[in-house]
This record gives C-alpha cells, sequence and structure tokens, in this order.
C-alpha cells in the first residue's frame, strides 16, 4: 500500500538589506580598530625607541666617568644600580 502525503513546496527569500546595514557598521568598527592600534603601536615604538636611546646615552655616561677615575668595576654596578 502507497501513501501519497502530496508535496510540500517552500519558498523562502531573504531579505539581505538588515545584514548589509549590520556588516556596514562592523566593517566600520574593525576599520577604526584598526587605526587606533596602529596609533598605538606607533606610540609603544616610539616610547621603546626613546628608552633604548636613552639608555645607551646614560651607559655612555658611566663608562666614560669611570674610565677617567679610579672606581672599581663594583662601585660602577653600584653607581649603575643608584642611578
Amino acid at each position: 500500500m502507497a501513501w501519497n502525503l502530496g508535496a510540500i513546496v517552500v519558498n523562502i527569500v531573504a531579505s539581505t538589506k538588515g545584514w548589509t546595514a549590520g556588516y556596514r557598521r562592523v566593517s566600520s568598527d574593525v576599520k577604526m580598530l584598526g587605526t587606533q592600534v596602529g596609533a598605538l603601536t606607533a606610540m609603544l615604538s616610539g616610547f621603546a625607541v626613546a628608552t633604548v636611546r636613552e639608555f645607551g646615552k646614560f651607559d655612555r655616561a658611566i663608562r666614560e666617568a669611570t674610565a677617567v677615575s679610579t672606581v672599581s668595576e663594583e662601585q660602577f654596578k653600584q653607581m649603575s644600580r643608584m642611578a
């Protein structure tokens, strides 16, 4: 015995209007985040470069000072820690 229940036809229509607006909003937010992360990275890089440069100046000054004085290696290390 065969049963025939008929056919079911489904017609699905998707509206992308809301999706498009949401996508644009998210896309804009991601671009803004990228810009902010780039600015933060540049600032941190500049800070790191300045820190290394200043340490180099300090180290050179300490070494020049100890080269013309009678300071021992231990006193040199102590001066560096204090500074």
